[in-house]
């Protein structure tokens, strides 16, 4: 299972995340991928920590996408005030005043 957030900033988790998912010999930084394919992911993902969502669909997709289980939003993040709506059509694994986790993409199917 693949998470990703908490008390991170949203280059650490997506770091992290690539850490994972990517490895390759050329150029590499701290998480073991090439800066050009970390700003890729940087700029492929940071839509989930700052963007207001209506539906899951979107956080659907990129989850399935890149193999990520849950999403633990913070308080700080803008995607935040969405919170309200994504509730309404799943409810969190766990909450409390600062963070909120949930399952997404196939992971989201089969609980």
């Amino acid at each position: 299972m693949s998470f990703y957030s908490l008390n991170y900033t949203l280059q650490d988790v997506i770091g992290y995340a690539l850490a994972f998912l990517l490895s390759n010999g050329d150029d590499r930084t701290i998480y073991g991928v090439s800066l050009t394919t970390y700003n890729k992911f940087v700029n492929e993902l940071e839509f989930l920590f700052t963007e207001d969502f209506s539906n899951w669909q979107p956080i659907d997709n990129a989850c399935r996408k890149y193999s990520i289980d849950l999403l633990i939003f913070s308080d700080l993040d803008p995607a935040w005030h969405s919170l309200a709506v994504l509730k309404t059509q799943r409810p969190p694994l766990y909450e409390n005043e600062h963070y909120s986790i949930f399952t997404c993409g196939n992971y989201a199917k089969i609980r």
